[in-house]
């Protein structure tokens, strides 16, 4: 897969950040339509740091074969979710809206990935997902959140995200510009994306 362009407006690879020591934990927004390599882009980065940090993935039903290669464990099983290394993943339909909750009480220093986040983080669980994200500093969790486009990344994540791995989107950004903390370099790396995913569908760039 391309690499991002080396642009000074671009931060480290987010697989790099997460090896600087000492370091804060991150909240990644992956976010781009079907077919531009959101997944494969993930993938390769939970392959990349699983020798030294967990990898926790929460999908739904398992919607995406590409996680299908790791064992899927109980949430609410408290020992494993505490004691696992590598990469595990979990099927958020076995506990519903409790997964969120099993989450910040059992998962702790790794990474943990919402893949298709739309399909299960619903407006009436806001508290409990604000709960987990300003604690996770204290928990070591390194987060991403992947979606289809801005519209479908609950509210909550841009309060906190550090990190936007953008790749081309469908939708305009729009309603969600007044939520994001740089918009004008947002808006302006959209553009050359819209632009140049035209030659290589894959192209994307990663924004701080």
């Amino acid at each position: 897969m391309p690499q991002p362009s080396k642009r000074k407006s671009r931060t480290k690879p987010v697989a790099e950040v997460q090896q600087e020591k000492p370091r804060t934990t991150r909240q990644a927004l992956v976010i781009g339509t079907n077919g531009t390599g959101k997944t494969t882009y993930l993938f390769k980065v939970v392959q990349a740091v699983k020798g030294f940090r967990r990898v926790l993935v929460v999908d739904f039903e398992n919607a995406e074969r590409v996680w299908q290669s790791f064992k899927e464990i109980d949430p609410a099983d408290r020992s494993e979710m505490m004691a696992f290394q590598g990469i595990r993943r979990i099927n958020w339909a076995q506990h519903d809206d409790a997964t969120l909750r099993l989450l910040r009480n059992f998962y702790r220093n790794g990474i943990l990935v919402f893949d298709d986040c739309r399909t299960y983080l619903k407006a009436n669980l806001e508290d409990e997902l604000h709960q987990l994200l300003i604690r996770r500093r204290q928990y070591m969790l390194d987060i991403f959140v992947v979606a289809h486009s801005f519209q479908d990344v609950p509210p909550k994540f841009f309060q906190f995200s550090t990190d936007i791995v953008l790749f081309r989107i469908a939708r305009p950004i729009d309603d969600r510009k007044r939520m994001l903390a740089n918009p004008t370099q947002v808006l302006a790396a959209h553009d050359r994306i819209q632009r140049l995913s035209q030659a290589n569908p894959h192209y994307h760039e990663i924004i701080r």
